[in-house]
């Protein structure tokens, strides 16, 4: 029980956080997500010395795009399909979020952590054209189930960190896709 006072009471300062400054909890969470993706990439691949440069990088990216965009996203969809309650919608939701959506965010994520990394615009457009068709048949494959799963099973309450696990997912993979090709 002592073990557990801490961890309640952060989450009910997140929950508060969320709820009173949404889009700065949700950066600074997409950012140590991003970050905590990358790095469990990097161990996961058996590297002997953690690339920082690499980690700033995906850390920069989010807090600046990662919560941001899908934030902006969001705000718009809610418009045009509004009750994400009744199956149909979310079905509708989950079309416009894979078809449209995700292949720019996919491609807009490629692109400006390979320009935090350093790349110039051109290896940057080298980059994305050599991984998207991959990241993005990846991410339609395997994400649109976790996806469907958070917006029809989760809380509203919890889709936001539901989606911050699914988000780790992504980054772990992308890091390692990233920096697998890099290094070769």
């Amino acid at each position: 029980m002592a073990l557990s006072k801490p961890i309640y009471s952060i989450l009910g300062l997140y929950f508060e956080q969320l709820h009173s400054h949404s889009l700065r909890t949700r950066s600074i969470s997409s950012s140590l997500v991003a970050v905590l993706g990358n790095v469990t990439s990097q161990y996961l691949s058996g590297v002997q010395r953690i690339d920082y440069d690499s980690v700033l990088s995906f850390g920069v990216y989010g807090l600046l795009f990662g919560s941001t965009l899908p934030n902006v996203f969001y705000r718009v969809i809610v418009r045009f399909i509004p009750d994400i309650t009744i199956r149909k919608n979310i079905f509708k939701q989950l079309l416009v979020e894979r078809l449209l959506y995700t292949p720019l965010f996919i491609a807009v994520c490629l692109y400006v952590i390979s320009r935090l990394q350093g790349l110039t615009s051109d290896q940057a457009v080298r980059r994305l054209m050599r991984h998207y068709l991959t990241a993005l048949k990846t991410n339609w494959l395997w994400f649109t189930i976790l996806q469907y799963a958070v917006l029809r099973y989760g809380p509203p309450i919890l889709q936001v960190p539901l989606a911050n696990i699914v988000e780790y997912v992504w980054y772990t993979y992308l890091a390692h896709k990233l920096n697998a090709r890099t290094k070769k």
